[in-house]
């Protein structure tokens, strides 16, 4: 089976209070990161996640801060660690629309972006609660085309040892991906796992519209991978391609 190799990218640092991240534990800051994922097979340049676009000063400080250096932006991060262009990338996967996840999607001109057809309806129908995590601007036709949407419905063999699977919870269409590497297969979790406490103690994200998907989601990665990148874990670094956090069953 394809081999794919993997570089992180890591798109800002952030500090949050712990709920926001695991379901029923506050009173603590935990330090985080907004993660990408760069993959290629030799004739696909993928990116996975894409950070948030424009970063705006904390509401409430006390319960969220977000930071991010020159070197932490899409484009020279992907020149540093891999030497690649913008407009180099064929492929954009989405874990799901929150803004945190899809910011950058408008700086690939030449790439499909592929999206759980659940997660884009959900998103072009916000309530005021999801109005706090998506921005319809970066999703809408004046960032990408229309034409360069894939929308799936379930489970997808992308490529030959890229699939992506349904991990609904987090939000109603979040997706994961599971790439065949040298180490093993490797889930990129999104927020679906957001930290590895999370799948340690199977505690579901803190933000969630579906608790028990997101336990059954979480199961499925365990069943399924042997290593995972969380969306928001502090472990990973820029540059970072192999000993990913292992899933112990």
């Amino acid at each position: 089976m394809t081999k794919w190799e993997v570089c992180v990218l890591i798109l800002g640092r952030v500090r949050a209070e712990e709920s926001m991240m695991v379901r029923y534990k506050s009173g603590r800051m935990l330090c985080g990161k907004y993660i990408s994922l760069a993959a290629t097979d030799g004739t696909h340049r993928v990116i996975i996640d894409t950070g948030t676009r424009n970063p705006t000063p904390s509401r409430n400080p006390d319960y969220f801060q977000f930071e991010q250096n020159r070197e932490e932006h899409l484009e020279p991060a992907l020149r540093k660690h891999l030497g690649w262009s913008l407009d180099s990338v064929d492929t954009v996967i989405n874990t799901h629309l929150h803004s945190d996840h899809c910011g950058g999607n408008y700086l690939f001109p030449n790439a499909l972006f592929y999206i759980q057809r659940a997660e884009w309806e959900a998103a072009q129908a916000l309530t005021e609660q999801d109005k706090f995590y998506y921005e319809p601007s970066d999703y809408g036709k004046k960032q990408i085309s229309c034409f360069q949407w894939r929308f799936l419905d379930g489970d997808c063999d992308l490529f030959p040892g890229l699939r992506l699977i349904q991990t609904p919870g987090h939000t109603p269409g979040s997706q994961s991906v599971l790439l065949n590497t040298a180490e093993g297969t490797l889930c990129f979790a999104g927020d679906a796992v957001p930290t590895r406490r999370n799948m340690d103690e199977d505690l579901e994200p803190g933000i969630s519209v579906d608790g028990r998907a997101a336990l059954r989601s979480i199961a499925l990665i365990r069943r399924y991978a042997d290593f995972v990148l969380c969306g928001h874990d502090d472990l990973p670094y820029s540059g970072m391609r192999r000993n990913f956090y292992p899933i112990s069953n």
